[in-house]
């Protein structure tokens, strides 16, 4: 195929696996009321919720890492293949090739991120949820700072890097995930997630226009870093919120 008709038909095929998963969805999920509200609330209620809801350290935590995790999807899906491709055409490869190396190390890190969630969905069920967040959250932080070294994206350092980012970013996906769903109180579920994820949905759009800048202004590092930093800021909070939770415990 031409580029043009290739590209059609990847989206197209996107367009069918969604289609499929909605319809899956659709008949597959059970349809009730909440057992827990006799009475609908309004959008501004239900967010109004959702926010106070973060005086619970570890529900703030989790909205943290919501923000960490929806961002770390916008820096692989669009910065990752911009960068390889940017650098293959500055060496002189032509853009489809470079566009093609670059999403075969895209692919290296969606393998290991593959790998890693059976992996993540156990340790997030048989240790403490924070706990798991927070090597979570570690493991992204290294990933992504790891990038400021690489001098040549194409390189053995970028794949171990592009291992690394993958294994973070599903690790940080499941264990908000888990963590929002056993702290979030059962009377306002629904407001806290929905919140959890309107912080994923921020998180998209400082990666995309913070990112972006990044990219441009200072260095193709810039997006992997920003969001590496902040992996290591949150990755932080969640060992204090730990200590906090172990001298309860010990008090």
């Amino acid at each position: 195929m031409d580029p043009i008709e290739a590209g059609q038909v990847m989206y197209m095929t996107v367009f069918a696996i969604a289609i499929i998963t909605a319809l899956i969805a659709w008949f597959g999920l059970k349809k009730n009321e909440n057992e827990h509200s006799e009475e609908k609330v309004g959008l501004m209620e239900s967010l109004t919720e959702g926010f106070k809801a973060g005086k619970n350290p570890r529900i703030l935590l989790a909205y943290a890492a919501g923000f960490i995790s929806r961002g770390n999807l916008t820096i692989v899906g669009t910065f990752f293949i911009l960068w390889l491709s940017n650098y293959g055409s500055e060496i002189g490869m032509n853009r489809a090739d470079a566009f093609a190396r670059g999403g075969m190390i895209v692919g290296i890190a969606q393998f290991c991120a593959l790998l890693g969630a059976p992996v993540f969905g156990i340790m997030s069920d048989r240790m403490d949820r924070v706990t798991a967040l927070m090597i979570a959250l570690l493991i992204s932080a290294i990933g992504y700072c790891g990038t400021f070294w690489v001098a040549d994206p194409f390189s053995g350092s970028m794949i171990a890097c592009a291992a690394m980012i993958g294994l973070g970013e599903v690790a940080v996906i499941i264990t908000s995930a888990v963590l929002i769903a056993e702290e979030a109180p059962a009377r306002i579920r629904g407001s806290v997630i929905g919140f959890f994820t309107i912080c994923g949905a921020f998180g998209i759009m400082v990666a995309a226009k913070v990112g972006g800048h990044l990219f441009d202004a200072w260095n193709p590092v810039g997006p992997f870093v920003l969001f590496g930093g902040f992996a290591l800021i949150v990755g932080i909070w969640a060992y204090v919120i730990r200590s906090g939770d172990k001298r309860k415990l010990a008090a």
